[in-house]
């Protein structure tokens, strides 16, 4: 999924995100930013919750690729094996007919049709696979095989707890703590965009599992609580190409209380 890398601890997208439509700059994070320490993705291993029960069709299909040649060609095999398949399975805007209502946060999502989605506390995840989504909810989380959606939120004081230093963090202070906490690089900048009742700002991001992920971070206004909203993608490519699926899930997000 992304492995969008949805890293469960703390305030992980996941792997969970971005709005592709601004106008993007480049920064490069080569050391940590400012005061911080200990990100939605997308996410952290602070969730050891029961399962809910997850929403899903029949699950889209990652092909495996074995090979017995040398090390090097079965990894540029298998890589480009995955990709294939990732992009092979791609979701069109037209499969996003499926819609999951977030437990306890007040919003419902609409998702491509086959996907699997889950809730563990207050972590929820919409996977390509069923491995994906599986290993979206592991500490540590392994590289993205396929493409994924995640939601964290948390309640400041929890993220005060763990570091962050802000007494009234603004989004700006979520995307310091982030790229701190989850070792973001290639940070880049694509603005501010209005989601779940407030501005978040959104970064483009390369993970430390090596994959990527546009990430969604703000303080709602109404309860207070912070939130990593995101998606991610093994390759920069499918990352891509799943950015209109992407556009049609982000407009479909409703309040429901």
């Amino acid at each position: 999924m992304v492995q969008f890398q949805m890293k469960l601890s703390l305030m992980r997208q996941s792997r969970i995100a971005g709005h592709c439509r601004a106008v993007a700059k480049t920064v490069r994070v080569t050391s940590k930013l400012t005061l911080l320490g200990a990100a939605l993705v997308l996410i952290a291993a602070a969730c050891g919750g029961d399962d809910a029960s997850p929403e899903a069709s029949a699950p889209a299909t990652v092909a495996s690729t074995s090979t017995t040649t040398a090390a090097p060609s079965t990894t540029t095999t298998v890589a480009s094996s995955t990709t294939s398949a990732v992009l092979a399975e791609t979701p069109r805007v037209a499969d996003v007919t499926e819609t999951y209502t977030i437990p306890g946060f007040g919003f419902s999502i609409d998702y491509p049709v086959g996907w699997f989605v889950e809730t563990r506390e207050s972590v929820t995840v919409i996977a390509q696979t069923e491995e994906q989504l599986q290993a979206s909810f592991s500490d540590p989380t392994p590289p993205s095989v396929a493409l994924g959606v995640g939601l964290d939120y948390r309640t400041v004081a929890f993220l005060q707890g763990i570091g962050l230093t802000a007494d009234d963090p603004t989004a700006e202070d979520l995307l310091e703590f982030n790229t701190n906490n989850f070792d973001w690089t290639d940070v880049r900048d694509l603005g501010e965009v209005e989601v779940f009742g407030t501005t978040a700002l959104v970064v483009r991001v390369t993970n430390p599992e090596g994959d990527f992920s546009i990430n969604y971070q703000g303080v709602r206004t109404d309860t207070g609580e912070a939130f990593l909203f995101g998606f991610g993608a093994p390759t920069e490519e499918t990352l891509d190409a799943f950015l209109p699926a992407w556009e049609a899930m982000f407009e479909s997000i409703t309040a429901t209380e």
